[in-house]
């Protein structure tokens, strides 16, 4: 009875380590949500890919969709370089245990709207290893306008009684 215990034991000691140490994962999770103005430039959603699977892979990734306002354009950043609106797909070497940057960089070009692209990433040698990370974005117009300072504000009389009189300088 006592082997048995122990037998079972190690047969879910053994599945649980082989379950934690496969697959990819992301950090901070598979749906990134950012916002700007349309004075940014750049609105970036960060994430990485961990490689769990116990051994080196080639790391592909591919952008499935790119759903994007107007006038917008996304860039795809991996460990080797930001890639542009063209590029749609790439691979790279990540070794077991380690990671890749997986950022997009949003192109808003100064027009308020929404952008959605979501990224499927596999190992080249097992496609059932994947995972995919949708990037949403949402740009804001701006409406603040600077004003000039006033230099003097006079109240009367004080104490009012019926009327206040504001005057500006």
């Amino acid at each position: 009875m006592r082997n048995l215990l122990y037998t079972f034991l190690l047969c879910i000691f053994s599945m649980s380590t082989a379950l934690a140490q496969s697959g990819l994962t992301v950090n901070p999770g598979t749906t990134i949500n950012i916002s700007g103005t349309q004075t940014d430039s750049d609105v970036v959603g960060e994430a990485t890919i961990y490689n769990n699977t116990g051994q080196d892979i080639t790391l592909v990734w591919e952008r499935q969709t790119n759903t994007l306002s107007n006038g917008w354009q996304s860039l795809v950043c991996d460990n080797i370089t930001c890639w542009g609106p063209n590029k749609n797909n790439n691979s790279l070497s990540v070794p077991a245990g380690g990671s890749s940057i997986m950022n997009i960089h949003f192109k808003p070009n100064g027009t308020p709207g929404s952008g959605t692209v979501i990224i499927h990433a596999y190992s080249q040698a097992d496609p059932t290893t994947a995972i995919d990370i949708t990037y949403n974005a949402q740009v804001s117009a701006t409406s603040i306008q600077q004003t000039n300072a006033i230099s003097q504000m006079r109240f009367y009389p004080i104490p009012a009684s019926s009327n206040l009189n504001i005057t500006f300088g």
